[in-house]
């Protein structure tokens, strides 16, 4: 039989980050299945990680890290208490039962760094290399004595069936994931392989019967481990919550959420030989991992309702305590921040921003689409990030970078590793508009002026680059299903209902959702035909066109903002002269989605006006007719729901992320007191203190 999770095997150069298993109970009772509480199985400082059942269920073999090198460890589940297995001058990884029962085959990394796949016995002691010439072998799986499966390190990593006897091995398919599992009750295995190089991984099913692959399911976002219960069931999950494939409806379920700080993002997972428990591997505890902060504001708006005289603690990366000030029991070593005088809230999510444009009055976009170096876009971008995150945006998506290519992936890295301060990204790199309908345009027809997004027509082309897209690093597909072309000059549809929903189809089948740029009230009717998941804009729409949307619950992101400064770089003297008719529409139109009832989203379309000045539209949103309570929930807590963040952001809650903002004031009274920033922390971090 194969093991029950199949783990990889690296050598370390510096210590691991801090992880631990946790044991948790698995109930059905002639149902679905349903997760208990959890248990840390390994409550020591440092990395415990790769964690598989023994075949009676009573132990968990495990890679531990001591001392600077790693080795397989066990723990007894009855009494927690864990001794060593392996003990070499070598690192040891991966730990998994061969088919005799009587011996461990590990990964070891050896002397020289080799790493090779190696037989222990049951009491830890080495007996001999297992493939003597494959290497570097990371992952494995065993079919019977004479075949195991195994992850073959390289560019692209392969997934080879080896035959023990020969030491041969064949490849079977490239560019594959971190896990190799056979399916229960039946000759297959499942295993996570690349559509495109650098693109999401789709879980697949290796038949050896018949040698045939077929897809399985689209893996979690952030997280490609996925275990297998000898009832069928595929779980799997992502942030803090434990998923399980609903192959009816196509989609993975939640069937749990963990509350623990240790248990937020979890990776990899193993279910025991009789399905009843289950192992999962998740940070560090961050009392252990790192400092107490002990934030002490007048009130705090929780990304739902507003609490006065609340406090919240911060521990590492996470929130682990809300509520009433006198409740919060804080360590002796926290450090306290007196907030006094501020509201602290979620950090601000925008849903629309483009940091790789600056405002039109400085320069037009013609001119920065087609003269302004990339070099220069990008230096540039880099200060609109640190403005952005210092106005209390700790989110953005970012909706294209017109005309800049891919250069919204680099930033997303830059900040992700630290390089330049900014807020998270979810990036759409170059959208995608139907051919000859964008810009720049007004030149001689014989020349091919570069374009503000890629072009594509017919379901052939809208397919190759929606994939180019996303295997480029896009988060979220963006697409223009409307813009100015034609004579007339106005808003008119581009694409097709058939080509927007290949577009959200295949989109779709990487887990990435599409947003629908879309001003005139077909161009939103073809979007919300065809899929998207939300609106940019929406001018245009009517009444019957914005109950299409609330039916669905698609979002409107209106760019309130946008074309308030658009009007205003055109002469418009906002306070003095009438409103123009084009800001008058959008009032009457903004006021037919409330009516109603669409949901909407806070972003503005930044970058048409100055990045750090987000608070701008959310002063709009409340001068058009919502009311601040409702804004402050579409900058929070709705926004992470439209954009699958839930889990992490937009509410001040234990266990989601510390990004946390206190502004002078209360901005449920008064939204502009948005705009007195006194605070910001992001990930835990302080980047902005008193």
């Amino acid at each position: 039989m194969l093991a029950p999770i199949l783990l990889a095997a690296v050598a370390i150069t510096q210590g691991p980050p801090g992880t631990d298993i946790y044991l948790v109970p698995l109930t059905r009772a002639g149902g679905p299945v349903r997760a208990g509480t959890a248990r840390d199985l390994t409550p020591r400082p440092g990395y415990d990680n790769q964690p598989m059942f023994a075949p009676d269920g009573r132990t968990i073999y495990y890679t531990s890290a001591r001392g600077g090198q790693t080795d397989i460890f066990r723990v007894d589940l009855a009494t927690g208490q864990s001794a060593p297995v392996t003990d070499t001058p070598e690192s040891e990884y991966s730990a998994t039962i061969m088919p005799d029962g009587r011996h461990l085959s590990v990964i070891r990394v050896e002397r020289d760094s080799t790493q090779r796949l190696w037989s222990f016995t049951l009491a830890g002691a080495p007996v001999a290399p297992v493939l003597e010439q494959i290497k570097p072998v990371g992952y494995h799986a065993w079919l019977d004595p004479g075949t195991v499966f195994i992850f073959v390190l390289g560019n692209p990593a392969t997934l080879q069936r080896a035959d023990v006897r020969s030491g041969k091995a064949e490849v079977l398919a490239r560019d594959i994931g971190r896990s190799i599992l056979r399916i229960p009750g039946r000759r297959a295995i499942s295993f996570a392989q690349r559509d495109t190089a650098g693109g999401p991984l789709t879980l697949r099913e290796l038949d050896l019967a018949t040698g045939s692959v077929s897809p399985i399911a689209p893996l979690p976002r952030g997280n490609e481990f996925v275990a297998w219960s000898p009832q069928g069931e595929l779980l799997s999950a992502t942030g803090n919550a434990l998923l399980v494939w609903n192959r009816p409806a196509g989609g993975w379920d939640t069937i749990a959420r963990f509350s623990e700080p240790g248990l937020q993002r979890i990776s990899r997972l193993a279910v025991s030989p009789t399905g009843d428990q289950l192992a999962l591997v998740g940070d560090e505890p961050s009392e252990r991992a790192g400092g107490s902060v002990l934030l002490s504001p007048d009130r705090v708006f929780d990304g739902v309702t507003m609490h006065p005289d609340w406090s919240v603690l911060v521990q590492g990366d996470r929130i682990v305590a809300a509520g009433p000030s006198g409740s919060i029991a804080a360590p002796a070593n926290a450090r306290r921040i007196p907030l006094q005088g501020t509201t602290l809230l979620p950090g601000l999510i925008e849903g629309h921003s483009h940091l790789l444009l600056h405002p039109y009055d400085e320069t037009p976009w013609n001119d920065q689409v087609l003269k302004e170096p990339l070099a220069l876009r990008v230096a540039r971008a880099t200060i609109s990030a640190r403005r952005t995150l210092e106005a209390g945006v700790t989110t953005v998506r970012d909706l294209g970078t017109e005309g800049a290519a891919e250069a919204d992936v680099g930033l997303k890295q830059a900040i992700e590793q630290g390089i330049i301060p900014g807020p998270r990204m979810i990036v759409t790199t170059r959208a995608i508009v139907a051919t000859g309908t964008y810009g720049p345009r007004g030149f001689d027809p014989r020349w091919d002026v570069p374009q503000g997004a890629q072009e594509a027509s017919g379901l052939e082309e809208v397919t190759r680059v929606t994939r180019q897209q996303i295997a480029a690093g896009a988060d979220w597909v963006k697409v223009y299903a409307d813009y100015r072309w034609g004579p007339s000059g106005g808003a008119h549809p581009t694409f097709s209902v058939e080509e927007l929903t290949r577009i959200v189809e295949t989109a779709r089948s990487a887990g990435v959702p599409v947003v629908a740029h879309a001003a005139s009230a077909e161009g939103m009717r073809r979007a919300i035909l065809a899929g998207v998941q939300t609106i940019e804009h929406g001018d245009g729409g009517t009444a019957e066109v914005f109950r299409m949307m609330a039916e669905r619950g698609i979002p409107l992101c209106p760019t309130l903002a946008a074309g308030d400064a658009v009007r205003q770089y055109a002469g418009w003297r906002k306070g003095i002269d009438p409103e123009p008719r084009a800001i008058a529409e959008k009032r009457a139109s903004f006021r037919l989605a409330l009516d109603a009832h669409v949901p909407i989203c806070f972003g503005g379309d930044v970058g048409v006006y100055p990045h750090g000045d987000n608070v701008r539209e959310l002063e709009l949103m409340v001068d058009y007719g919502m009311t601040p309570i409702e804004v402050l929930r579409s900058a929070t807590s709705a926004n992470a729901r439209f954009f699958h963040l839930e889990d992490q952001l937009g509410q001040v809650r234990p266990g989601l992320l510390a990004d946390l903002v206190a502004v002078g004031g209360d901005p449920s009274a008064r939204i502009g007191d948005l705009r007195a920033v006194r605070f910001v922390m992001k990930n835990g971090e302080v980047v902005r203190a008193p």
